[in-house]
């Protein structure tokens, strides 16, 4: 290995150049160099050191590698491989000593510091010296973070309530947010501050309990940026900023009438920073001055200020605390002080007369929800002007109207009237409270409406939500949808058609939806509850607060869901689009497609259903997943479509992409039905470094990682169709992998696969968004509407939905359901029983990593636990198995299991079957390798390890050898894309976590080809881990079997009473 080699298998710049400068500084232990294997433990960041495997080839060259960081999951490679790489490269370096010489060892005096003088007497605490005399932090507990802070707090003092200024210090939390405030101290601030904070803290040392007047400190804050200043207003904190005065407005409005006197308010509004604002009459009261200059601190944290204005001054003290009415005259004289005065301010004019209106007001009903009830409040409204029936203002001001002042007087008899008759209108469900003089009944917003809603409205009694001065009217039309085409997708507009037919834009506060309330132009409308249903599954889908969203071409689902509500059904695209899935949800309406004449086979039914499906898609533009079981074809019917595209010269440029162990399979298949077809293999060190004259080919055949490797040539081709075998491949959307065949530009998509989903629901999202970009929304979305309520809820409704949306573009047939020519597969659970010996040290083993695992988790949570979990079932199972695969000290005991398949395997054979036994360990199957080599038993075996070529010389030796009666296989290797139909037993050595590997595996017998009935042994060891794996495989399974016949990640799902349970005794 050298500096290229370790390059080239990083194979980023960036991350090899960062592993260069990790090495430099961190610490590299626990390092250990075996069997072409490097284990270590590498610190960092974390507090947690990083754990780092890497496995070399024959040549010492890396050829995978893992670690224990998250990084790795996104990219393959990380700065502590790199790191690890490097440090294995300079060990083995031979390093020159310049030295030649033996140099004496000089005499050496050694001085112990700690024993030297304590203090240099001068009394100064160095660390306490700069917390509290500079702007640097003293030694800071990373467990308890402070910053400092100013707080303006208004409080008593001897000459009245004040504005006062006081340091204090923030409590920082972990996750960087601000936190509580807490009394300043000298040694309390971990974080640096800026000298100006100093200063102005220096200001303040004397005066860290009530503070100082604010009003003292304004010259110095006012010229100074200070952003750590608080305003303190009830239990919150807001930061403070200062907007200087330009000019100051004095309106007057009225504030009573009795009999003919009219008595004022005066309402106070200034200009500052270009914006106009209105002091409410809580602002009345936080007035400070000093001399001419003076402060007015308002809401949100604002401070005004205006210096050495004396008519300002003067004007607010009277206005703010002498005088509260003023009288027509009082308004008069003041407007003739002010009127000579050059100090921006400016006073209204008060008109000279009042108009008073006798009139009959129009009720309504103001509603708002409190816990476990809804309280009703009468309200009238006077020509605009609203007040309570609980209010004892006589009359009601309404404003300026034609140079003279309009207010209202109170009808109170026919207040009365409309009170009363509500009162009996309410009665027999509501409770009225004479205190506070308002209606309460018990029950929510949504029902209120919902139950009783219409009926007062019915009365002319109009409803409003407290605090707004929309309407509610009753619900008298309906939904709405409008559709616009776009490219690939329909902009729709959702509306409210009102009785009349006039269609009105409508708009959506989400919390009132749930009340069943919506805004139809000025009003809110009380709309039905299977509208409130249908309103919910469009936001579902992204509709905006304005009713607006956008819906891919292909949604098929939505139009047929929706279709009743659209206004628009003529347009040409949802005519297509109607169409299309009508046609897609029964298949004789499919019309027939002739098999290709050059084809060398027959297709069965079903297979043919599949062709017809593909050709299908393809004349309407529409990209899909054949899901069939394994073992069912879907290699022959994609075939048998291309070579017909070919035909009809519709097949263009094209590619199609495998994983690495089915590449054998594909040009077997490819060579027996096909042979017309003129393929490209792009694979293998002799492969070429460009694509020329790619036309003289049918299409390319190349694998995952080639393609990955290789990008940078095919991300410059414009395909017309690209099919993905196994396209699980790309269930994750964060890797390289996905990405790249995001890149990959075409026209038409297929992706093959039999399980759509192997551990999560997102999986499924990945490889619909390689399809159809779009429909199933944006990831995040995704995951909240259907990942999570499907896996952690078990959402049926959410399942359904999701159903619906991916049928178009999923076909999915089951060996029951039509391959019933498939002879029966029996399914046999196998328990043996550990012996004394090795029960004792599984025992031991369970309750050490029990004990470990609960204190893990304990201290750093589940998510945190998931390395340590996953490591300790390991250990377990593998015990369980072959105890001297966790230490040869364990080498001379006997596993249960190993003696269990060694009695069947010889029956077995003693009646002429083929058996294949999986294995997810490669060191269980060298155990089983050495005692088939000492019996003299002929084995064919696949691991990961294994070329291409070699793999399908194995394979084709165990098909077609009658002498070679065992096959063994590691289950990822071998578990998915070939044929070994010509044994009839399998075993599954050990089980695995997700059930849909097993059954990939049982597949490569039970599929198209076999004549046997297939005897399918899953041995499981009893009182061990492996039963609980057997539990959580049927527990977690069920309920991603309604979506697309597979099952759903369970150990994402596991709380920490499930993972303890893994560790219990049986």
């Amino acid at each position: 290995m050298d500096i290229k080699k370790i390059r080239d298998f990083i194979n980023d710049n960036l991350i090899f150049n960062k592993g260069l400068d990790f090495y430099d500084r961190s610490t590299i232990s626990g390092y250990i160099y075996q069997n072409n294997i490097i284990e270590a433990t590498i610190s960092g960041e974390s507090l947690n050191p990083y754990i780092v495997q890497i496995k070399l080839d024959s040549n010492g060259n890396p050829r995978n590698a893992f670690c224990s960081c998250s990084k790795i999951r996104k990219t393959g490679v990380c700065k502590h491989i790199s790191a690890v790489l490097i440090y294995e490269l300079e060990q083995n370096k031979t390093v020159y000593n310049p030295v030649n010489q033996t140099i004496k060892a000089p005499n050496e005096v050694v001085i112990k510091l700690k024993e030297t003088k304590k203090d240099s007497g001068s009394g100064v605490d160095i660390v306490k010296y700069f917390s509290q005399a500079t702007a640097l932090p003293r030694e800071i507990n990373p467990e308890r973070r402070y910053k400092l802070v100013f707080v303006l707090n208004y409080a008593d003092s001897y000459s009245g309530k004040k504005w006062f200024i006081r340091p204090a210090v923030r409590y920082i939390k972990k996750s960087g947010d601000d936190g509580r405030i807490e009394a300043y101290s000298n040694d309390g601030v971990t974080e640096s501050f800026s000298k100006i904070e100093k200063q102005l803290l220096y200001k303040l040392r004397d005066r860290t309990g009530i503070g100082d007047e604010l009003i003292n400190q304004i010259d110095f804050l006012l010229e100074n940026d200070i952003s750590s200043i608080l305003e303190k207003d009830g239990l919150n904190y807001e930061p403070v900023s200062f907007v200087k005065i330009n000019s100051i407005y004095v309106d007057f409005v009225i504030d009573g009438i009795r009999d003919k006197d009219v008595t004022f308010t005066p309402e106070i509004s200034f200009t500052g920073s270009n914006k106009k604002f209105v002091m409410g009459n809580e602002s009345y009261y936080r007035f400070s001055r000093s001399g001419f200059s003076f402060l007015i601190i308002g809401n949100e944290g604002k401070i005004f200020f205006s210096k050495n204005n004396e008519p300002a001054v003067d004007l607010l003290i009277l206005l703010i605390h002498k005088k509260r009415t003023f009288v027509y005259n009082d308004i008069k004289r003041l407007r003739s002080f002010a009127r000579n005065k050059k100090n921006g301010i400016s006073i209204s004019n008060v008109l000279g007369e009042l108009k008073l209106i006798d009139c009959v007001p129009k009720p309504f009903i103001e509603i708002e929800e409190k816990i476990g009830s809804v309280n009703i409040e009468l309200w009238f409204c006077y020509d605009g002007a609203d007040v309570s029936y609980n209010s004892e203002r006589e009359y009601i001001y309404k404003g300026k109207d034609d140079g003279r002042y309009t207010a209202f007087r109170r009808n109170y008899q026919f207040e009365r009237d409309v009170f009363q008759f509500l009162k009996v209108k309410l009665k027999t469900f509501s409770h009225y409270d004479f205190f506070y003089q308002i209606f309460s009944v018990p029950t929510n917003v949504t029902n209120f409406l919902v139950k009783h809603g219409a009926k007062i409205l019915d009365e002319n009694i109009e409803l409003r939500l407290k605090g707004s001065k929309n309407k509610i009217s009753p619900w008298r039309g309906n939904l709405t949808l409008r559709l616009n085409s776009d490219l690939d997708w329909f902009d729709v507009k959702v509306g409210y058609q009102d009785p009349e037919g006039n269609v009105n834009s409508i708009s959506f506060d989400w919390s009132l939806l749930s009340s069943g309330l919506i805004k139809a132009g000025d009003s809110y409308v009380l709309i039905k509850e299977e509208d409130i249903k249908k309103l919910r599954s469009l936001r579902d889908e992204g509709m905006n607060e304005n009713g607006e969203l956008k819906v891919s071409k292909f949604h098929y689902h939505f139009i047929d869901e929706f279709y009743q509500d659209m206004i628009n059904i003529q347009n040409s695209d949802v005519k297509q689009a109607r169409k299309i899935s009508s046609k897609l949800k029964d298949f004789k309406k499919i019309k027939n497609y002739s098999l290709p004449r050059k084809f060398n086979g027959v297709l069965r039914d079903y297979q043919y259903e599949g062709f017809k499906w593909l050709f299908f898609l393809h004349d309407h533009n529409i990209n899909g997943c054949l899901a069939d079981d394994m073992g069912l074809g879907k290699t022959v019917q994609t075939l048998a479509f291309l070579l017909k595209l070919k035909e009809v010269n519709k097949l263009g440029a094209a590619l199609v992409v495998v994983p690495v162990n089915t590449l054998a399979n594909w040009e077997s298949e490819i060579n027996r039905f096909t042979p017309g077809i003129n393929y490209l293999l792009h694979y293998g060190a002799a492969r070429g470094r460009k694509l020329e004259d790619i036309h003289r080919y049918d299409f390319i055949l190349s694998t995952y990682h080639t393609l990955r490797n290789d990008i940078e040539i095919f991300k410059e081709i414009s395909f017309n169709y690209i099919v993905l075998d196994e396209s699980q491949s790309i269930k994750n959307a964060n890797t390289m992998l996905f990405k790249t065949m995001r890149i990959l530009r075409s026209r038409h998509r297929i992706t093959l696969t039999g399980t759509p989903i192997e551990n999560s629901t997102v999986e499924l999202w990945s490889q619909m968004e390689f399809l159809n970009p779009g429909i199933l929304g944006r990831r995040t979305d995704f995951s909240k509407r259907f990942a999570v309520p499907i896996e952690n809820r078990g959402d049926k409704d959410a399942a359904q939905k999701l159903k619906h949306i991916i049928y178009p573009f999923l076909l999915r047939r089951k060996k029951e359901d039509v391959a019933r020519e498939l002879p029966d597969k029996t399914e046999i659970t196998l328990y043996s029983q550990m012996g004394e010996e090795q029960s004792s040290i599984y025992e031991e083993h369970r309750i050490f990593y029990r004990n470990a695992i609960m204190g893990k988790i304990e201290k750093d949570g589940l998510k945190n636990s998931a390395i340590e979990i996953f490591s300790a079932l390991l250990k377990l199972r593998q015990i369980a198995l072959f105890p001297v695969l966790t230490d040869t000290k364990f080498k001379n005991i006997q596993s249960c299991k190993f003696m269990q398949l060694k009695d069947m395997v010889e029956e077995i054979l003693q009646e002429n079957h083929k058996i294949v036994i999986f294995s997810q360990f490669v060191k269980c199957l060298d155990i089983i390798k050495k005692y088939f080599k000492r019996k003299n038993l002929n084995y064919s075996y696949i691991d990961g390890s294994l070329n291409a070529g070699k793999r399908k010389e194995e394979i084709n030796t165990f098909q077609e050898n009658a002498d070679r009666k065992i096959f063994l296989l590691s289950l990822k290797a071998g578990g998915v894309g070939i044929n070994l139909t010509s044994a009839d037993y399998v075993f599954l050595f050990d089980p695995w976590w997700n059930p849909a590997v097993e059954n990939q595996a049982v597949d490569r017998l039970h599929r198209i080809g076999q004549s046997r009935k297939v005897m399918a042994y899953k041995m499981i060891v009893k009182n061990t881990v492996e039963e609980k794996i057997l539990e959580l495989q049927e527990r977690k399974k069920k309920l991603v079997s309604q979506l697309i016949t597979t099952e759903s990640s369970f150990f994402k799902s596991l709380d920490i009473n499930a993972i303890a349970s893994l560790f219990e005794a049986m």
